[in-house]
């Protein structure tokens, strides 16, 4: 489970790890479940919802840019599918998800294609965008709503891990 930066590595791990697909992961069991919020799964920056909610709310395109110079300083690696976990061409065999985005995030949209993305492989996919949020929601629980709807995330993602854990489906 990872929210925004920390969703890219949650679905990095989901990938690198699953079984067949392993490279120095070899000791590392797959996830059973991922849980995905809001995450930065595309480090081209490319979408529709980047561009229009880049400079309006909570998350700016200009952060997001700062950001990701630090990380991936050589624009040649936004294209690697471990710098944009929504580029890789086999899903099969990932982990159940839910996939939560905001409404008024950059993030969006990436969130969304990545939702369908699974889906269409057929991983099993629970996708939820909540219309009326910003980036950064699920951590902020003083302000109204935030801790109910992180809540209700979490128990998504529990609900999910039961069913896969003790029923063996997604």
């Amino acid at each position: 489970m990872g929210d925004s930066a920390g969703g890219n590595l949650a679905a990095v791990v989901a990938q690198e790890t699953r079984p067949g697909r392993r490279s120095s992961a070899d000791d590392v069991a797959p996830p059973v479940a991922q849980c995905l919020v809001y995450p930065s799964v595309d480090a081209r920056f490319v979408t529709e919802s980047f561009r229009v909610m880049g400079d309006r709310f909570f998350l700016t395109g200009e952060a997001m840019e700062a950001y990701r110079a630090h990380y991936l300083p050589d624009p040649a690696s936004y294209g690697d599918v471990r710098a944009s976990p929504i580029l890789c061409d086999d899903l099969d065999g990932l982990a159940p998800a839910v996939i939560v985005t905001a409404g008024f995030d950059p993030l969006r949209d990436e969130g969304a294609g990545y939702a369908e993305a699974l889906g269409d492989a057929g991983v099993p996919v629970e996708y939820r965008c909540y219309d009326d949020m910003v980036h950064g929601f699920f951590g902020m629980g003083v302000v109204p709503d935030c801790l109910a709807l992180a809540t209700e995330v979490c128990a998504a993602m529990g609900s999910l891990m039961r069913r896969v854990t003790v029923h063996g489906d997604g």
